[in-house]
Parts: C-alpha cells; structure tokens; sequence
C-alpha cells in the first residue's frame, strides 16, 4: 500500500482530504443566542436544548443543566432547519471536542457553543463522527484552539480543519460499523458493571443490617463502640509539598483512600521521612479514613488495609484506626459497613463544618455500631469480596476493550488497517 503525506497526515494514496467546509451540506450554529433575543422564555415542554453542557463525548446527557423549550420557542429557534437522525454535533468550547450524533427523530433546539454538521451525500454521517473523535482531528483541534482559561474555537477556524476519508461509502460504513461494534461491546460491559456494583450495595444493604442472614448464622447482633475496638491515630505531619514525589518511604494517598474499599497496594506515593521522624507507620489489618472533604457526603470513607507494608504512612489529609490486638472483630467487615449505606449515613452525621467538612476523630471512636459475631462478620466479607472480584474481572476487561477500541481508531482512521 502506498501512502501520501497531507495536511491531515500520512493515510493511502486513494484516500482523499478535504477542509471539513468542502464535505458538509450544511454547518449550523447558534452561538450565543438565548431565548431572551428572541423576546421569549424556554416555556417548558419537553424540546432539549442542546448546549455545550448536554453534549458529551458519544451521547447526550439529559440531566446536566439541561433547559426544556416550548414548540413556539423551537419553531421560532430553529428556523434553519430541524436536526436529522445523524447529525454530527461538535462542542466549541467548555467543553472542547465533545463529539456525538443526532440519535433519533426528535426535535432538539441547537443552543450555545455547539455547532451541527451535516456531510454531503459522498461522506458517511457515523464516519465523519468517528473521524473528529479521532486522535487526529482532536489533536488538529486544540492546536487550533485559542483562550486562556477555557480553550475554544470559532466555526471558522473549525470548518478549515482537515478531513481525511476513504474514497468509497462501503469503505467509510464498513470503518463505521467496526467501531460501532466496538462501542456496542464497550456499553455492554458498562452497563454489567453498573448491574453488578447495583446488586452488591443491595446485597450490602441487607446483610451488613442484620435484615438477611446467611444460611447457619441467627441470634442477636451486639452493639459496640469503636473505641471498644480500637484506637485511632494520625497522618504524616510536618510534610511540605517538596516532602512528596520522592523520598526513601512511601505513603497511601488520599485517592487510594476515597475510591477502594481495600487499599490498592500499588497505588502508593514516595515521601521523604528521615530515621528519627516520630511518624506513624500503618500495619495490615488498620482502618483508614479521609478526615476531610467538600461535601459531607464523602467524609469518612474508609478502606482496609490487607497487606503489609514496610515503612509506610497515610497522607496528611488522612488518619488511621488499630484494632485491639485482642479484638476479633473483622476490620474487612468494618470497611464494608461504613462504606454501607447506613455507614455513610452514620459518617454524614458527623461532618463538621460550612465550605469544607471534618471529621473528629472523638466523634468517630464514640459511634456505636451493630455488630454480628466475628465468624457471621467473615462470612458477610467472603461474599462481598467475591462480588467485589467479580466486578474487578469486568472492570479490566472493560478497560481492555477501550484500549483496543482506540488502537481500531488509530488504524482503520488512518488507512493503516482497510476493511474493503
């Protein structure tokens, strides 16, 4: 296969490059306009307006700052013409490059910072939205982008951006339906994902309540306080940022912390903490909160630490919890409920605060929590931990699948890889 270097970059001699203003039948925008211009209010209804904050990158969102329009407002707004089942849209600015589809035969009322192209009949609709997702043309986008705060791009500079295509629709619909069936796969495994994490915090819900028990457990749960358990103690202190990013020791960030229920061991960071700091290293088995954030909602999420770790510390913005030696309580157990729905309502409870939210860690030892017997406790962890690696099984194999969706973008946008 021989190739060509264009403005669009090196693709097969018989494919072709236009500027985006040569292959588009129509190109429409509204820019700035408000239904306040047209001496009108949105009027309610159930028309969605289209802005800059609704369209994502591959679908729609309905939910985010969306305005609903009247049909007098839409058939006054759109006097252009409707959009068609197809139709690329493009966001200009805040966000930049957000690119999807028209994706059925309603009405939309095209609103600000999001222009709507539509190809001429020799370039295929679900192509083009491909092509300007694509690496290349994203790339060709903010190089052309100009601000400072929120990087845009007028229409104009945009209809000058360089196209790349086969020079056949079979060839164009066929790259199409590849990537089609890649996304296909990928919302498949998402909406597994989301199936699964849904019936695990229902499965939460009621065994880390008491409401169902499991096959061979009955009687009464105890009701203990935390301090009953053990005893809490603090992050790294007297650290500067030039203290983080290197360093002979190593410590559990804040991220760490908020997103896993078990302490990932290999996301961890390098800080610099000399022989004769008095710091506290963490242990296998101890109990990690955040002690801090912007909404009370994520105060006080606490992971399980299962591994151990040598000459390693929690963040500044964090603190730990020991069990008692003594205790036979299962610090897994522990993690799973206050990341519970009933946890996060007891953590909520004790936020402090107006802008930031604390949490005392006197008011969290004095929690008081209704507990099982150590051998239920383990057995409630097995089946969540299972339903947990079963989710991790999908969570990689999604992650794989978009890599893989991108590398088909790479090859088969470019002509490195040709279907017909």
């Amino acid at each position: 296969m021989t190739l060509q270097q264009t403005e669009a970059g090196q693709i097969p001699n018989d494919w072709c490059v236009r500027p985006l203003k040569n292959i588009l039948a129509l190109c429409m925008d509204y820019r700035g306009r408000t239904p306040k211009k047209l001496g009108m209010e949105w009027g309610g209804g159930e028309i969605l307006a289209l802005s800059a904050n609704n369209v994502q990158m591959g679908t729609i969102d309905r939910t985010k700052e969306a305005y609903f329009g009247s049909v007098p407002l839409y058939e006054r707004w759109m006097s252009r013409g409707d959009c068609e089942v197809g139709d690329v849209l493009i966001t200009t600015e805040a966000p930049l490059g957000n690119v999807t589809q028209i994706p059925d035969s309603s009405r939309y009322i095209l609103s600000q910072r999001v222009v709507l192209l539509r190809p001429c009949s020799f370039i295929a609709k679900d192509y083009l939205a491909y092509y300007m997702a694509g690496e290349r043309f994203q790339s060709s986008l903010s190089r052309c982008a100009s601000g400072t705060t929120a990087k845009g791009i007028q229409r104009t500079q945009l209809e000058l951006l360089q196209v790349a295509y086969p020079p056949t629709l079979a060839e164009q619909e066929a790259i199409a339906e590849a990537l089609s069936d890649a996304d296909a796969w990928i919302e498949s495994l998402e909406a597994l994902v989301a199936k699964k994490r849904a019936v695990k915090q229902a499965v939460m819900q009621q065994l880390l309540t008491g409401r169902t028990r499991l096959p061979g457990f009955e009687g009464e749960w105890e009701t203990k306080r935390l301090s009953q358990l053990g005893a809490t103690y603090g992050g790294l202190t007297g650290k500067t940022k030039g203290h983080f990013g290197d360093g002979n020791a190593r410590y559990i960030p804040f991220m760490n912390i908020m997103e896993n229920v078990i302490i990932d061991p290999e996301d961890l960071g390098l800080v610099d903490v000399e022989a004769n700091e008095s710091q506290n290293q963490v242990a296998s088995g101890d109990l990690f909160f955040n002690g801090s954030s912007e909404t009370p909602e994520e105060v006080g999420m606490c992971s399980f630490l299962e591994e151990e770790l040598s000459n390693t510390y929690v963040n500044s913005f964090c603190f730990g919890f020991r069990l008692h030696p003594s205790i036979e309580e299962d610090g897994r157990f522990l993690a799973y409920y206050l990341r519970s729905s009933a946890g996060r309502e007891l953590m909520r409870s004790l936020a402090q605060g107006a802008t930031r939210y604390n949490l005392s860690k006197k008011s969290l030892v004095a929690l008081e929590l209704r507990l099982p017997q150590p051998l239920e406790q383990r057995a409630i962890v097995t089946v969540l931990s299972d339903m947990d690696a079963e989710v991790s099984v999908i969570t990689t194999k999604l992650a794989k699948s978009r890599q893989i969706k991108q590398g088909m973008m790479q090859e088969l946008l470019t002509g490195k890889t040709r279907l017909v």
